[in-house]
């Protein structure tokens, strides 16, 4: 919780900076090898701190896990990325939701 509660002079708080460097390690151009210790990073941050986490800090983290998803080629790896979905929506359903509703499928329509 100290984690979620802190916040440097600029108002930027702990779990953002958390979430940010997870989306850096999450870039396609990094190795699939680090996605599998962010799922279980972010995963742990979800499981500790999901009522703190607002839709403005969990979309981008939607999104790199989404990406890194559809690159993976390694089964843990993506069991690691799932579980983070998984979290995400047992903790913070209707941001998921919304963020998955925007996200087109192979025809342009929503995935969902």
């Amino acid at each position: 919780h100290q984690l979620a509660l802190w916040r440097d002079d600029s108002g930027h708080g702990g779990l953002e900076y958390v979430i940010e460097l997870a989306c850096q390690l999450l870039q396609p151009s990094r190795s699939e090898h680090s996605a599998s210790f962010i799922g279980q990073l972010v995963s742990c941050l979800i499981h500790h701190a999901g009522v703190f986490l607002t839709a403005e800090i969990v979309e981008p983290l939607m999104r790199s896990v989404l990406t890194k998803l559809q690159q993976a080629k390694t089964q843990s790896v993506v069991q690691s990325l799932i579980v983070v979905y998984a979290q995400l929506i047992n903790q913070q359903l209707e941001p998921v939701l919304d963020f998955l509703d925007g996200v087109p499928d192979p025809s342009g329509n929503s995935a969902l």
